[in-house]
């Protein structure tokens, strides 16, 4: 799987993240051992599984019951913080779900500007948790989330610099998504005309639906699959729940 996944749809589908081949399962342990997460929601309540290993080979039926218009997933692979749980993504706050790519130099001056009541939210050691806050700082109040995204991201691009930037954001309505562009992330929009399987060689997993079979959905993600009709994004991206694409 990519590091970053996401999906959005109109109707609640069932989604499933499996290994591609039982035998590679303790393979696949090992490369996914700092940190996996899914974040959904149900009834539009936010629900996550997030996982650091060893692991037993039936880990992924802990993800395999997901019901839900929208879906993050998110591998790990640590640079600031241990393999522990409460650094591994998504993040969560209230209704909103935060999967990140990237590894932020000088993140300390990020916690430096969180007021207190966003700082003491702080549970882990990473840059990432620091910049969810960070963005909804910028978000709070009566300001447009679009607009408070847009200002985040000017205001990290001022206190630190980075290899590259790139996350995913939902409210439990909307997806949301970034990318400097450095190492791009990617969206479809397209009806499924047979079972989703979107498949990473390099994780060895797959996130699949049949339930998507003839409904239309759009996904983001750090690669593409096989789907043809890619895009690459380079800069800010929101995606509705009436699944319109509006780049801003």
């Amino acid at each position: 799987m990519s590091r970053l996944f996401a999906l959005i749809t109109q109707d609640v589908v069932d989604v499933s993240f499996v290994v591609l081949n039982p035998d590679a399962t303790e393979k696949v342990v090992a490369q996914l051992r700092e940190g996996i997460g899914v974040g959904w929601y149900e009834k539009d309540v936010l629900h996550s599984v997030r996982l650091v290993g060893p692991h037993p080979k039936g880990v992924w039926r802990l993800a395999e019951t997901i019901h839900s218009k929208i879906v993050l997933f998110h591998a790990r692979r640590k640079t600031v913080g241990e393999a522990e749980v409460i650094n591994t993504h998504p993040f969560a706050h209230e209704n909103y779900m935060f999967i990140h790519g990237g590894t932020l130099r000088d993140w300390e001056k990020l916690e430096k500007a969180l007021k207190p009541e966003w700082r003491e939210k702080i549970k882990g050691e990473t840059d990432s948790e620091r910049l969810f806050y960070f963005l909804l700082q910028n978000a709070e109040g009566d300001i447009d989330l679009r607009q408070g995204l847009k200002k985040a991201v000017e205001g990290v691009k001022n206190l630190t610099s980075y290899d590259y930037l790139n996350f995913i954001l939902s409210d439990g309505k909307s997806l949301y998504a970034y990318s400097s562009g450095e190492r791009p992330l990617y969206y479809w929009k397209g009806k499924v005309e047979e079972e989703l399987c979107c498949t990473s060689v390099t994780e060895n997993v797959a996130v699949r639906s049949r339930g998507l079979v003839g409904k239309t959905a759009v996904v983001v993600a750090g690669q593409k699959f096989q789907m043809e009709g890619w895009k690459s994004l380079r800069g800010f991206l929101q995606v509705t729940p009436e699944l319109g694409i509006e780049l801003f």
